[in-house]
């Protein structure tokens, strides 16, 4: 059952807790390795990376559930996000067809 909000063929991204944490795990995980390189204290570096770990697979859950069951993800949604993924590919194809 598609949702009627949906069915204008756009995807709007409703607001996600997601980014905002993420971005803090990163930032924690780079403290962490400067904290590692430095001082040799490993502790900051592995909470950041198991934050990030966490954080990547609940935001994934989202987007699976918000696909799935919310039925955010319509054919053109589908076909857009699969054409993008393509252009990205081609786009890291020719920089690196670049430097030969």
């Amino acid at each position: 059952m598609i949702n009627k909000k949906y069915l204008n063929g756009f995807h709007t991204v409703s607001p996600s807790p997601w980014p905002f944490l993420m971005s803090c795990s990163v930032f924690t995980t780079a403290v962490g390795f400067v904290l590692f390189c430095h001082k040799n204290v490993p502790y900051l570096l592995f909470m950041g990376l198991s934050s990030i770990a966490g954080i990547f697979t609940l935001w994934c859950m989202c987007v699976v559930r918000e696909a799935t069951y919310q039925g955010a993800h319509t054919l053109r949604i589908v076909y857009t996000l699969k054409f993008g993924f393509f252009l990205f590919v081609v786009s890291e194809a020719m920089f690196f067809s670049s430097f030969f």
